[in-house]
């Protein structure tokens, strides 16, 4: 799971939207965890509405989006605000504090297939091999996997600790103006 925050600045424009689709677009094929912080934006844009719902209502299932420190006044101006398929927080700590607690939770569950333990890694990429038929996987992230070949579904958790890195978090972070 990548984790993504995004602070947004000025007027929530068509430009400004644009650049926000974009971004999601691009990461709406891998699990990614995305904060969308509204802290510095002044301005909603009346023309960006319908765009707005749209690409909110109905997220790709790869991204758990939410949103934080959108202002009041902001937010009571666009009724269908609380339609949207997206988690609300009142602000930026309050999101990060959520999501870190529900990976760690997400993590101790166990899974019904078997656990994939040997594996070798090359930057962020981890390898492994099918426990089915033997071929060589790339991984990105920790959880269900299955294999394009034989469609064998496994789990896949490395132990991280004893390649001595921590566990903290990492947020990539992305500011749209």
């Amino acid at each position: 799971m990548k984790y993504l925050l995004i602070h947004l600045s000025g007027a929530m424009d068509s430009s400004l939207l644009k650049s926000l689709e974009h971004v999601l677009t691009d990461r709406e094929t891998s699990p990614h965890t995305i904060i969308v912080n509204f802290e510095g934006v002044s301005l909603f844009s009346e023309n960006c509405h319908q765009k707005f719902q749209e690409i909110f209502s109905n997220p790709s299932p790869y991204l758990k989006i939410g949103f934080s420190g959108m202002k009041d006044d902001i937010k009571a101006s666009l009724p269908w605000i609380g339609s949207l398929n997206v988690r609300w927080f009142v602000d930026l700590e309050v999101a990060r504090n959520f999501y870190e607690k529900s990976l760690a939770n997400d993590s101790k569950k166990e899974s019904p297939y078997p656990r994939i333990s040997e594996y070798f890694r090359k930057g962020e990429n981890f390898y492994v091999y099918c426990p089915a038929c033997s071929v060589k996987l790339r991984i990105r992230s920790i959880g269900n996997h299955a294999c394009p070949a034989c469609s064998t579904k496994f789990y896949f958790k490395p132990d991280l600790k004893t390649e001595g890195e921590d566990m903290q978090t990492k947020y990539e972070m992305l500011s749209l103006d």
